[in-house]
């Protein structure tokens, strides 16, 4: 039997985790005092700044950007709005570093930060929340009506549940999020032209709503062409993408829908076992190919214009676009779908990820702004989720992006449609605008469906109406020391969750052997399970039972 791959390194960073967690460095009461001061300073800032805004003489920005999401182009539309409107001249600050977190990071330590952060993830502005130099939102609230108006309008439990969602460990939130639009994002994707040409189906509403039937469709596809893939798969986290809701599992922590128990953490469950049951079988029987763990984006595209790929798991809308655009070089009937179905594992259990109603990513700002700076800062964050705001940050300029027909409809122009990639004309967008749409308050449900067509809009309508169950939110608030211990233990668990079950899918565990499956919860236990699952369970107790 071969050893497993993380056992000893797992046993040894368990016990330098168990030192560390007992080390406990005491906080002064001197260094609690200022906390307060400095915070109260800053609300006291900012409410100053609400009481009047003017336009007169220009303010600078300085913005932090992460370049690698974006592809900026110069005088873009969003800076002529920025001058025009609210004479704000932003600078802004492309990070070329693939690791943005770490440079934004390295900033706030020093004294020469930005004013603003562009679309921070929440776990980071929680991070550079104690640094003491990020405006917290609770105290800027007076001058967003609009914007929490979005909320409060759009989303079940209003402004203040997304504030308790997304808030930070000392209860405030330190970003402005984003209303999302859309109700739901990822989707089987099937080549269902291909299939019915090779006399598999004769329609799509044959195809299969159950693993077993899945896993049967793909067979017959290796069948018909030796030579395929029939299952798309590039690295470990796609190779259960889409299982995972067949079998009612995750990755870590969450309440089953259809018996209300709580899970601390999926992969030490059976459901997951009989997920890699299932993908050990692909595996052996060729439906998933041999090397995805090694398989390059490159290598990917090429294989999908050679033919070689029938179903996939992934985004919904534009991926599809993307897999007819390269497959029909080679199959002009390909045909690929996306499939308005979750297959199963037990047919009573359809299960699927309902988006959250807000995205965890949004602006940061920082105590550099103070007085008229902040105030005209939040004026244009308040714009951007009024109709105007919304409209022009979904669509940007009439007769440069877009242009409307004699019916009064919004299209995108070739600037948009033609740039770059034609599959997904929001993105091109972000070069124009420097909003990245996905990130707007209050965005046009028009532009959601002219960039991905109706399938969002679809895809969940059919998923409500079929009575599908799907993952919901739990909202787990550890103190900062709790947290770095939890977050220190997830990445033992991933690791060793990830080597054993690449291990099991392949071939060199046995996920049917009880004997192979003990030795990976022996391991996990070794890497923390029991802490992790106590912290879980003992807040879920407490808090969210």
């Amino acid at each position: 039997m071969k050893k497993p791959l993380t056992l000893l390194l797992c046993v040894s960073m368990v016990c330098a985790l168990t030192a560390c967690g007992n080390a406990k460095v005491p906080e002064s009461a001197d260094s609690q005092g200022k906390d307060s001061q400095t915070s109260e300073a800053q609300t006291s800032d900012a409410k100053d700044a609400l009481s009047a805004v003017s336009h007169e003489e220009p303010v600078t920005l300085k913005i932090a950007y992460d370049k690698l999401a974006f592809e900026p182009v110069a005088d873009c539309l969003l800076d002529e709005v920025l001058l025009d409107k609210f004479n704000i001249i932003a600078e802004w600050e492309d990070i070329e570093d693939a690791d943005f977190s770490t440079n934004v990071t390295l900033q706030m330590a020093g004294t020469d930060y930005p004013d603003i952060i562009w679309h921070c993830s929440s776990a980071l502005a929680q991070e550079l929340s104690l640094t003491g130099h990020l405006l917290d939102v609770d105290s800027l609230e007076e001058g967003l009506p609009d914007f929490i108006q979005v909320f409060d309008e759009g989303v079940e439990g209003g402004w203040d549940y997304v504030k308790d969602m997304l808030g930070a460990a000392d209860g405030k939130l330190y970003f402005l999020p984003a209303k999302n639009p859309r109700l739901t994002a990822k989707c089987w994707h099937i080549r269902a032209g291909s299939m019915i040409k090779m006399g598999l189906i004769d329609s799509v509403e044959d195809l299969p709503t159950t693993v077993d039937g899945l896993v049967s469709l793909l067979e017959a596809i290796k069948e018909k062409d030796p030579d395929s893939i029939p299952f798309m798969v590039q690295g470990w986290g796609n190779v259960w993408a889409g299982w995972n809701y067949a079998y009612n599992v995750r990755d870590t922590f969450y309440q089953d829908y259809f018996s209300g128990e709580f899970i601390p953490y999926g992969p030490a469950t059976d459901n997951w076992r009989n997920m890699l049951i299932t993908l050990n079988y692909l595996y052996e029987n060729r439906l998933i190919a041999e090397d995805y763990l090694t398989i390059t984006e490159d290598e990917t595209i090429a294989n999908t214009i050679d033919g070689m790929y029938y179903a996939e798991f992934n985004w919904a809308g534009s991926h599809t676009n993307a897999m007819n655009e390269r497959n029909s070089q080679t199959d002009p009937d390909c045909g690929w779908i996306y499939y308005l179905n979750m297959p199963a594992a037990d047919d009573s259990k359809h299960l699927y990820d309902r988006e959250t109603a807000y995205k965890s990513q949004g602006m940061v700002l920082t105590d550099k702004l103070e007085g008229d700076r902040l105030a005209r800062v939040l004026e244009f964050f308040n714009w951007t989720a009024t109709d105007e705001g919304g409209a022009f940050l979904s669509w940007g300029k009439e007769g440069v992006t877009y242009t409307v027909d004699g019916e009064g409809n919004k299209v995108y122009t070739e600037l948009i449609m033609d740039y770059d990639h034609s599959t997904a004309p929001a993105v091109q967008l972000h070069a124009y605008t420097r909003y990245q749409q996905d990130f707007i308050p209050n965005r046009n449900i028009d532009a959601v469906i002219a960039v991905s067509g109706p399938v969002n809009i679809d895809l969940g309508n059919s998923f409500e109406a079929q009575g599908y169950g799907y993952f919901k939110d739990l909202n787990f608030k550890f103190d900062i020391e709790t947290q770095e211990e939890i977050n220190m233990l997830k990445t033992l668990l991933t690791d060793t969750m990830t080597d054993y079950s690449n291990q099991f899918v392949m071939g060199m565990l046995d996920p049917e052997s009880d004997a192979d499956w003990q030795t990976y919860l022996d391991a996990l236990d070794s890497c923390g399970l029991q802490e992790w699952n106590d912290y879980y369970v003992n807040y879920y107790n407490e808090n969210l039972k």
